[in-house]
C-alpha cells in the first residue's frame, strides 16, 4: 500500500449514518446500539440514528417488502441531506439479510460515503460447502460494494477471509454496561445457590443451533446426581417442540420456560442462578447472554466457538464443552457444583474481564477503522 504524509484531521467531526434495528425489537441489537452510538458521540462523532431491518416483531410478508423499500429510500434521503462520511449498516449474514443488505448497497453504490457493514452473526456454513450459488453470490457482491465488513470473532474473519479475500475485514467487540443491580453481593450468592438447590440457566432463542435440546438431554444425567432447576428465558419458533419434549422426558417438575423476559427480569434470574450454560453452535459472534452472565460473576458452560475463543479462557472464565454432546455438559454442571472454589475463582475471573467491553474501551477501534477508511483515496490509497 502506497502512503504520503497527510493525516486525517481527528479533530474533525466525523458524520454517521447509523442504521439499525427498531429500539423497541427483542434481542441484543437495541441493547448494544445506544452504547456504541453515545460512545461514538463522546469521541466526536455526528450520529444519526435510521431504522434499518424489522420494524416491529411478527411482520407480515407485505410488511417485510414495504418496510425494507422504506428504508431504502429513507437511507438515500438522509445520504443527500447529512452527506456522512461513514453509512454504518447493522446486520447479520444470513438469506434475509442479504437480500436487503445487497439493495440497499447497489442503491447506494454512486454514493462517495464509505459503507461499513457490522455482522452481528454470521451463518457462514454455506460459503464453505457445496452449492448455495445464490447465497455466494450475494455475499461476495456484498463483500465487494461494501468498504469493511466488521465481524464479533477470530473464527469469522478467517472464514470471511477464506471465501472472498479481497473483502476488507476487522475484528471488533460490542459494548457492554453491566446492570446496576449486579452491584449486589453476587459472590455470596454463588456460594449459596450452591450449596443449597442449585438453579441452572439458559437464555437466549429456543432454536436448536443453540443447544437447548442437547442441555434438555444432559437434565436426566444431571438430575441422577443432585437435585437441581433448570430456567429456560427467551422465545423462539422451536417454543412448542420444546415444551413437548420436556413433558415426554418427564422434566416438568425440574425444568421451567419463562418466556421472553425484559433486562429487570433477567437480572433477577442472573442474581439467584449457580450456573450459566449456553452449549451453543449457532452462527453467533459473541452471545450478549455470555457477557451478562460474566457481569454477574456466574460460572458459565459454553462451547469453544466464535467470540467465546477469544474471550473465554477454559477453567478460568468457563468451562468448554465440545457441541452436540450432553454428557459433556452434566460433566461440566456437575464439576462446577461440586467445586465452589472453582465457581468462585471464575466469579472474580468474570467481573473483572467484563470491564474490557465498556463503551469508551470498545469506540475508540470504530473511529480508527473509520478513519482508516476515510484516510484513502478512490483508488484505495491511504493518505
Amino acid at each position: 500500500m502506497i502512503t504520503k504524509n497527510k493525516a486525517i484531521d481527528k479533530t474533525k467531526e466525523m458524520k454517521i449514518l447509523f442504521l439499525t434495528l427498531n429500539p423497541d425489537i427483542r434481542g441484543p441489537f437495541p441493547k448494544h446500539t445506544p452504547l456504541l452510538i453515545k460512545a461514538l458521540e463522546n469521541l466526536n462523532c455526528c450520529v444519526v440514528r435510521k431504522t434499518w431491518g424489522r420494524h416491529s416483531e411478527n411482520e407480515t410478508l407485505f410488511e417485510k417488502i414495504f418496510g425494507r423499500l422504506q428504508d431504502i429510500a429513507g437511507a438515500l434521503v438522509e445520504l443527500a441531506r447529512l452527506k456522512p462520511d461513514i453509512m454504518y449498516v447493522a446486520t447479520t449474514l444470513d438469506e434475509p439479510a442479504l437480500v436487503r443488505d445487497f439493495c440497499l448497497l447497489l442503491a447506494t453504490s454512486g454514493s462517495r460515503v464509505k459503507k461499513v457493514l457490522k455482522m452481528h452473526g454470521s451463518k457462514t456454513n454455506p460459503l464453505v460447502e457445496p452449492g448455495h450459488a445464490l447465497y455466494k453470490f450475494l455475499t461476495r457482491f456484498v463483500i465487494r460494494l461494501s468498504d469493511a465488513i466488521l465481524l464479533l470473532s477470530t473464527e469469522e474473519l478467517e472464514c470471511w477471509t477464506a471465501f472472498e479475500p479481497k473483502g476488507r475485514y476487522y475484528r471488533v467487540d460490542n459494548p457492554f454496561i453491566p446492570n446496576n443491580a449486579t452491584k449486589s453481593n453476587g459472590l455470596t450468592n454463588i456460594v449459596g445457590n450452591i450449596n443449597s438447590c442449585p438453579t441452572l440457566f439458559f437464555a437466549g432463542r429456543l432454536i436448536k443451533p443453540k443447544g437447548i435440546f442437547d442441555l434438555l438431554d444432559a437434565m436426566p444425567l444431571i438430575l441422577r446426581q443432585i437435585e437441581c432447576q433448570l430456567l429456560i428465558a427467551g422465545d423462539g419458533e422451536e417454543k412448542d417442540e420444546i415444551r413437548r419434549y420436556i413433558e415426554q422426558a418427564n422434566l416438568e417438575q425440574s425444568v421451567s420456560l419463562l418466556g421472553y423476559l425484559d433486562s429487570d427480569h433477567l437480572s433477577d434470574i442472573y442474581r439467584s442462578t449457580s450456573v450459566f450454560i449456553l452449549p451453543t453452535y449457532f452462527g453467533e459472534g459473541f452471545p450478549t447472554v455470555i457477557s451478562e452472565a460474566m457481569s454477574f460473576g456466574l460460572p458459565i458452560v459454553t462451547t469453544p466457538i466464535r467470540g467465546s475463543r477469544d474471550h473465554l479462557r477454559d477453567g478460568v472464565n468457563a468451562l468448554f464443552i465440545k457441541p452436540k454432546d450432553p454428557d459433556a455438559i452434566a460433566n461440566a454442571v456437575m464439576r462446577l457444583l461440586n467445586d465452589p472454589k472453582l465457581c468462585l475463582q471464575m466469579h472474580t475471573a468474570n467481573l473483572d474481564k467484563i470491564k474490557e467491553f465498556k463503551p469508551e474501551n470498545v469506540a475508540p477501534k470504530y473511529v480508527e477503522i473509520f478513519s482508516e477508511l476515510l484516510g484513502e483515496n478512490e483508488d484505495g490509497i491511504t493518505l
